[in-house]
């Protein structure tokens, strides 16, 4: 039991399928890459598919640092306007992955790399994210509180005042549900 007499969950099957299929694709995807890599091979050269692997490599890192260079800009002046850079930092962290899948050698993890560059499969990506996972996030503020914005009582934040995604105030008791990521 937890603190509020609620029983603890046990570990679900879904996150047991979860864990089994990271392991199935990171054992499939060596042997993916490298009967594409033949196959290409055999249509275009051994040599000729070695720079085309080098060529989309450099390629993909030098579009990734500009739309990660973009959503870092993105983050910044969403956080200097004071909102909560959600689905912007959700972009960055996509965009990463992209470039981690170009790095890794092969035609397939470069396949799923550019799908995730192009905006329109990055907002359906968070959307699937957003379904999958909650988060709760809490302001803090540096300085006094406005009048009238001080919180009380137990679960009150050091401050005083807990502030969701939205920047409202929130009175101290149980928390509301968690938004979901990119709404």
């Amino acid at each position: 039991m937890d603190s509020r007499g609620r029983g603890v969950a046990e570990p679900t099957r879904g996150y047991a399928r979860s864990v089994v299929f990271v392991v199935v694709a990171l054992l499939l995807l060596p042997v993916m890459e490298l009967a594409v890599m033949i196959q290409v091979g055999s249509w275009i050269g051994g040599w000729e598919m070695l720079g085309l692997l080098v060529m989309v490599t450099f390629l993909g890192v030098w579009i990734v640092k500009r739309q990660g260079v973009g959503a870092w800009s993105r983050i910044r002046s969403q956080l200097a306007e004071g909102r909560v850079p959600g689905p912007t930092i959700i972009d960055g962290a996509l965009i990463l992955t992209a470039g981690v899948l170009f790095v890794i050698p092969g035609f397939v993890t470069d396949v799923v790399a550019v799908l995730l560059l192009v905006p329109p499969i990055r907002d359906a990506c968070r959307a699937i994210l957003g379904r999958r996972f909650r988060v709760v996030a809490a302001l803090h503020t540096a300085g006094p509180q406005p009048a009238g914005r001080s919180g009380s009582g137990r679960g009150a934040s050091p401050r005083g005042s807990a502030y969701d995604v939205e920047s409202r105030v929130r009175p101290p008791g149980p928390p509301a549900s968690p938004p979901e990521l990119g709404t």
